[in-house]
């Protein structure tokens, strides 16, 4: 039975493509892009996004500390959570739009300025979202009071010290939205 209908080998398709014998056929190759999104296991893609926001936080905590500042860990967890989450949110848009077009030899000119635009878009979109889920007041207080932490004022207190001239580190400075 193997014989007469030979079994696609993985990356391929059973399309039906005689032989010279015409007995059998072999299966056609089929068009695989770099990656996608059946490819990642999404358990451990969000674990590392997770992981990765609490070591940014726990280092933009630490510089605050170590600068004299008196900041409690939940700002710098929130500013990063928003920002691995909303890139996150963004990771299947980015799987299939470079996976859409790879850069070859023969589309070069095209693609690359595509992905570039591309690139930018996401950016502005990323930025986007982290200031919108940083500076919504509804969501801000609500989280705030879930989690106990502050007074409902989400960005207040930051703007204050970095206004005030303390030696905060630059994020905190340029968090002035």
């Amino acid at each position: 039975m193997s014989e007469l209908y030979p079994m696609p080998q993985p990356g391929t398709t059973a399309l039906a493509v005689p032989l010279a014998g015409g007995a059998k056929f072999a299966p056609e190759r089929a068009r695989r892009r770099w990656i996608e999104l059946s490819d990642l296991n999404w358990r451990i893609v969000l674990l590392l996004y997770t992981l990765g926001a609490f070591i940014s936080a726990g280092t933009t905590y630490t510089a605050v500390l170590a600068e004299g500042g008196n900041l409690p860990y939940f700002y710098p967890l929130v500013w990063e959570l928003t920002g691995y989450f909303t890139h996150l949110a963004l990771l299947p848009l980015i799987i299939l739009g470079f996976g859409r077009f790879p850069i070859r030899r023969t589309n070069w000119f095209w693609t690359v300025p595509l992905l570039m635009f591309f690139s930018a878009a996401l950016g502005a979109s990323h930025t986007l979202m982290m200031l919108l889920s940083r500076r919504a007041p509804e969501c801000g207080k609500e989280l705030q009071r879930v989690l106990g932490a502050g007074d409902g004022r989400v960005g207040s207190e930051l703007t204050a010290r970095a206004e005030s001239g303390s030696k905060a580190p630059h994020r905190l400075r340029a968090l002035r939205l």
